[in-house]
């Protein structure tokens, strides 16, 4: 009987610890608390141009949308994406506003918060500056660092009379002779 009981106890003790170190390195999801002060500042490092180090890990994924610009007689397009770098939680509903001209907004929905990118125009005298966001394929879900890198896309040396809309809504329009210059932000984690 002693040697039942003393081998039932050493099973039940083998199976607590198997349990227990299993579960520590097995990966769990983990619950930041993000706060709508840290999102204004990853917002504006992002708007800036600047690389940000995370608090902790967020879900990062892009949409697929175009840049379509019309001057004189003609209109080309550019693929172009929006990033949504979020976390899983609860808050407040507000989305991307393109009449805003910021390249990074606070967003969110019922079940996530977080950061979305979408266009950006300036005026610097005769120049039209368009800048995009654009994530590379990448297979990651969950990031702790964006890295920002920008490079010229495309310059046009002279367009007359023109319209520039985003996913087919018109966000900016002008007359007379321009130079469009577009610089494509790469984010890479």
């Amino acid at each position: 009987m002693n040697i039942e009981i003393i081998l039932i106890l050493s099973i039940l003790i083998a199976s607590i610890i198997g349990y227990t170190f299993l579960s520590s390195i097995s990966p769990k999801e983990q619950k930041t608390q993000i706060t709508i002060d840290q999102l204004y500042i990853y917002r504006d490092y992002l708007e800036s141009g600047k690389s940000i180090s995370l608090t902790g890990r967020a879900y990062i994924e892009k949409e697929k949308n175009s840049l379509t610009i019309c001057y004189e007689e003609s209109c080309f397009s550019i693929q172009i994406s929006s990033v949504l770098i979020y976390w899983k939680e609860q808050g407040f509903i507000k989305d991307y506003n393109i009449s805003s001209n910021k390249l990074w907004q606070i967003y969110g929905n019922h079940s996530i918060i977080g950061i979305k990118s979408g266009v950006r125009i300036n005026k610097i005298g005769k120049t039209i500056k368009i800048e995009i966001v654009n994530l590379p394929k990448t297979k990651k879900k969950t990031i702790n660092i964006v890295i920002v890198n920008h490079h010229t896309l495309k310059i046009l040396k002279v367009a007359t009379n023109g319209k520039i809309f985003f996913n087919g809504q018109l966000i900016y329009k002008w007359y007379g002779i321009r130079k469009i210059v577009i610089v494509r932000y790469e984010i890479t984690t």
